[in-house]
């Protein structure tokens, strides 16, 4: 494995590909305090003493019976560049500010900040699961009503799930919109459906049996006539099908597997997970109905929450 180096010149921090745990499919994860382990080592050899830190380091503290995380800033105008490629890193094991010193390149950071990180006996964390499960659970948000009748003003949270929900359902709105295009083009434009052209083609296909009306040398020839008669183009068929099948599996698996919002640089994403959670179907960054990416959905503390690694 290789580990991270520094060019003392350019004050460029190198971290390979090889020195991050991969989890699965294009992701990769990266423990900062392993990190910060490797760039103290190389500051305290006999070459890096005589240059300015590489970063600043707060320890672990606990309050009040909680332990907070670590946090590690890198400082003195030192940058970091992951190798090249396309992938995304995670980041773990304490906040951090990477992504104000990331050099820019093809890999995508999810930074994993969060105001309330915490050490928890399974590591890092900001929300519990029952926190977020609770957070993402619209139905639970109701309003209140005051003791003259009425409605009360609606809290941080209530707001959150109020832009979830919009989200949520502009996305699915979309895609039964192209579910009804997928299923129009399938028909054609005189209403067709795939049985009744299966059936006409197998009485196109009787016809070309039948000797008294075609040669068995030119059945072949009969057969595509028959097939162009109909007006149907048969790539473009198989294509919608195809097309229809893929929309057909992503509501499923939006109704079924495990859904969230994360938060990365700037944007939000929507992500799907498939049934085994291994791996992402769907990572979608969510816009507005300008086309515009949504960097805040969230009002308050739940914002900064929900960019957590949680």
């Amino acid at each position: 494995m290789a580990t991270p180096t520094i060019n003392w010149a350019t004050k460029v921090i190198t971290i390979p590909q090889s020195f991050l745990t991969y989890i699965s499919g294009s992701l990769y994860e990266l423990d900062v305090d392993e990190l910060r382990l490797v760039l103290k080592d190389i500051e305290d050899s006999e070459e890096g003493m005589s240059f300015l830190d590489t970063h600043r380091h707060n320890t672990q503290v606990t309050l009040s019976g909680v332990t907070y995380a670590r946090t590690l800033e890198i400082i003195n105008g030192y940058t970091v560049t992951f190798e090249n490629g396309n992938y995304t890193v995670r980041c773990v094991g304490a906040n951090h500010n990477l992504a104000d010193v990331k050099n820019v390149n093809y890999v995508s950071l999810i930074i994993g900040n969060s105001a309330g990180l915490i050490v928890s006996e399974t590591g890092v964390s900001g929300l519990s699961t029952e926190e977020h499960d609770t957070l993402m659970k619209v139905d639970s948000i109701k309003p209140e009503t005051d003791k003259i009748g009425g409605v009360k003003a609606q809290t941080d949270q209530f707001e959150f799930h109020a832009g979830v929900l919009a989200t949520v359902d502009e996305f699915i709105g979309t895609a039964i919109t192209q579910l009804d295009s997928k299923v129009s083009d399938i028909k054609g434009v005189d209403g067709d459906t795939l049985k009744s052209l299966s059936d006409q083609l197998d009485t196109a296909q009787a016809d070309l049996d039948d000797p008294n009306q075609y040669k068995a040398d030119v059945s072949g020839l009969a057969s595509q006539a028959s097939v162009d008669a109909l007006g149907v183009d048969i790539g473009a068929l198989t294509q919608d099908v195809a097309d229809l099948a893929d929309i057909v599996i992503l509501l499923k698996a939006f109704a079924t597997n495990k859904k969230y919002l994360q938060k990365v640089g700037s944007t939000w994403y929507l992500i799907i997970k498939n049934s085994l959670e291994t791996a992402d179907i769907l990572n979608k960054a969510l816009k507005d109905k300008a086309g515009n990416d949504i960097t805040d959905i969230a009002a308050g503390i739940l914002a900064m929450e929900m960019g957590s690694s949680v």
